[in-house]
């Protein structure tokens, strides 16, 4: 466990808060990471102050409905209600995301005993999502056009207009050609993803297909848009993330 770099994740249906030093077990079960692990070291390593990591994660989002930015407007296409009847707000995720983040940091005390006041600095931001807007002929249609919003958003709520951004792309199937969801996510999500990179200032793509790993190499348990639960694609997306926030820190502070 790491004392200079702290993690606070709110997870689950549950809501269960876990928060403390950078170990196992902040991915979706106690003895697992996500991509936070190798990050939260490439940051520890970079900076000699402490680093807080700030995770929010939910299952079966999409950038079109559940994270859509406020200034992206009101979607085209119709929301249609879930299974059990209730129907999605558009941008509820987004304005939860936003709230956990603000909350976090107007209780550093309260969440974190060790911290000593010394004020904080936002210095980055990381996006890893796309699955479900894959599953959608016109979420995914819309991905291209939503990125940039949200980058745009998040910096203006978060209040630093140049918010380093990096994005790890919807790389699940890896290199092979496939159909379906892994096809759109394939031939628009991807693409969109890196566009995104391209247009707006401070702001790297990953390309995480290389770290998919097929399920006869993972653990046996989780579903391809969780990469088959495999920790190793886990650590090289953080490691990719981490490289490439750590390549723009470093141009900021000469």
């Amino acid at each position: 466990m790491r004392d200079d770099v702290w993690v606070y994740f709110k997870r689950g249906r549950d809501a269960v808060v876990k928060k403390g030093g950078l170990t196992v077990g902040f991915g979706s079960r106690d003895e697992t990471v996500g991509p936070e692990f190798q990050f939260g070291h490439i940051m520890g390593d970079h900076y000699d102050e402490p680093v807080l990591l700030i995770k929010t994660a939910w299952g079966g989002k999409s950038l079109a409905v559940d994270f859509r930015p406020p200034s992206a407007g009101k979607p085209s296409f119709e929301i249609k209600p879930r299974k059990d009847g209730t129907s999605p707000k558009p941008g509820e995720y987004y304005r939860l995301m936003m709230a956990e983040v603000k909350d976090v940091l107007s209780n550093l005390k309260t969440h974190f005993p060790e911290y000593d006041g010394q004020g904080y600095e936002i210095a980055g931001f990381c996006w890893h999502q796309g699955w479900n807007d894959g599953c959608n002929e016109e979420w995914a249609a819309e991905y291209e056009k939503n990125m940039p919003v949200f980058i745009r958003d998040v910096r203006k709520d978060l209040g630093v207009p140049d918010l380093p951004f990096v994005i790890a792309n919807s790389g699940f199937g890896g290199n092979t050609s496939h159909g379906g969801v892994v096809g759109r996510l394939q031939n628009i999500v991807q693409p969109a993803q890196a566009a995104a990179a391209q247009s707006t200032d401070n702001v790297q793509c990953i390309d995480a297909r290389d770290f998919y790993r097929p399920p006869e190499e993972s653990p046996g348990w989780g579903d391809i848009e969780h990469w088959f639960s495999n920790a190793e694609s886990y650590f090289l997306i953080g490691d990719g993330m981490g490289k490439a926030m750590k390549q723009m820190l470093s141009e900021a502070e000469k």
